[in-house]
């Protein structure tokens, strides 16, 4: 019979050694800056001051929630109707769907749940940068974003069912459809929905999987997509909230300044998100491939990211302006120049199959989510907050190739591969620490 330690013969490396001390770190992370960093402030103050008397008369009124100002008909409504309840009712809900997104991509994304990777999942979501719910408003941001995000996630599990050919019960074809109508119902998501489930049916046609469900949430999603672009409530929204230097700006002048921003801030404006992914892709290629060109290859986002004073030199020597100028020309260049780079990398690693192509197609379609804030405002607003639905791709990515290579690695490896993520995890809640003056 085995004889019981003593608590003073436990290491600590047997203490932590448990499945469950990740998502204690994680749980207690995320509630210790929702509890003592939350306070009604920005739209959060701006929605409560606008609500009916109660519940019943906020529901008859639901129309004109987005009457001439948005056309997240599911999103806002919604945001109303919880703004009733105690701000405690939202922390629970929040802290249930930012640990189920962690559970998400444990199982459906990490190829090996060991510890150490959980450790770095945990380390990887403690980098979500939390500014902007604090300067917008907890409660709106954090349901406009988090809460679109899990139901993003449990949607797109139907993609997963139907490739590995696993029977979806009935009512579940409702909860998918009804959680994609509610995800693709934020203008970012519903871009990137489109790409994803464009992609999965042409995979599963390709495969000769079942398909229909999936095909009925591309509807849905091209359907929200649309409806965005034609909205009367967005298009009214942007006509009150837009610069008047913007209101001339052509559709294509949208579009070139929602590309140039969103890789403007996440390769030239020290990204914490984008510099994790690209650190941890340089360790992972150079730890397990001997080859020059992918190592090479894995460099560039990561030197891309240095290289700051790029577009600014660019700018002084050549002039530019909003539009079209040499700076925005070549951010948009090296941008695409260091996505390419990631896209590469992720060949050398899985070769061309099933996993580098949901890869590519979800970091791309979450880059491409971003472009959509082009068109409003001015679009060269920060809006930091509009980045999340990308941070959190990126997030699963770096965990995702960090548990793929891990068995492969020696020790000392995993040692400097664990260190370097837990590391950046910590410098990540330091961030959130300064961000939200905490300190």
């Amino acid at each position: 019979m085995k004889e019981k330690k003593k608590l003073r013969d436990v290491q600590v490396e047997e203490l932590l050694n448990h499945r469950i001390i990740p998502y204690i770190y994680l749980f207690i992370v995320m509630a210790f800056f929702h509890i003592f960093c939350f306070e009604d402030y920005g739209d959060d103050v701006t929605v409560l001051e606008n609500l009916c008397p109660t519940v019943w008369e906020e529901i008859k009124f639901i129309p004109s929630i987005c009457n001439g100002w948005s056309g997240r008909y599911i999103i806002n409504p919604f945001i109303h109707i919880m703004m009733h309840f105690d701000y405690r009712v939202w922390l629970v809900f929040e802290l249930i769907f930012i640990m189920g997104m962690y559970n998400i991509i444990r199982k459906y994304g990490l190829s090996n749940d060991r510890v150490p990777c959980l450790y770095m999942l945990s380390s990887s979501m403690c980098t979500l940068t939390l500014l902007d719910y604090y300067e917008v408003g907890w409660r709106v941001v954090s349901i406009t974003y988090i809460w679109v995000a899990i139901a993003a996630m449990v949607a797109c599990l139907s993609i997963v069912k139907s490739y590995t050919d696993k029977s979806v019960k009935w009512y579940m074809w409702i909860v998918y459809l009804l959680l994609t109508m509610v995800a693709a119902n934020k203008e970012e998501m519903s871009v990137m929905f489109v790409i994803i489930f464009t992609v999965a049916v042409v995979m599963l046609i390709k495969e000769k999987k079942q398909v229909l469900l999936v095909a009925l949430q591309t509807v849905v999603c091209y359907i929200s997509l649309f409806s965005h672009l034609f909205s009367s409530d967005n298009q009214a929204r942007y006509e009150t909230k837009m610069v008047v230097a913007a209101r001339s700006h052509t559709f294509i002048d949208r579009a070139i300044i929602g590309v140039s921003t969103t890789f403007r801030h996440i390769l030239f404006e020290y990204n914490l998100g984008f510099f994790c992914l690209a650190i941890v892709l340089v360790l992972v290629i150079w730890f397990s491939k001997k080859d020059i060109i992918p190592r090479l290859i894995s460099l560039i986002p990561l030197v891309l990211w240095f290289m700051t004073w790029i577009p600014g030199e660019i700018d002084y020597m050549f002039g530019t302006n909003t539009t079209g100028g040499p700076r925005i020309v070549a951010t948009i260049i090296l941008g695409v120049i260091a996505v390419l780079a990631i896209v590469i990398c992720f060949y050398y690693m899985y070769g061309f199959n099933w996993k580098f192509v949901w890869m590519s197609v979800v970091l791309i379609a979450g880059i491409a989510g971003r472009f959509v804030v082009g068109f409003g405002n001015s679009g060269w607003q920060r809006y930091e907050r509009t980045y999340t639905f990308l941070y959190i791709v990126m997030i699963a990515i770096t965990a995702i190739i960090a548990s793929d290579v891990w068995d492969k690695l020696s020790y000392r490896k995993k040692q400097v591969l664990f260190g370097v993520i837990v590391t950046l995890g910590c410098v990540g809640i330091f961030k959130n620490i300064l961000d939200l003056g905490v300190i």
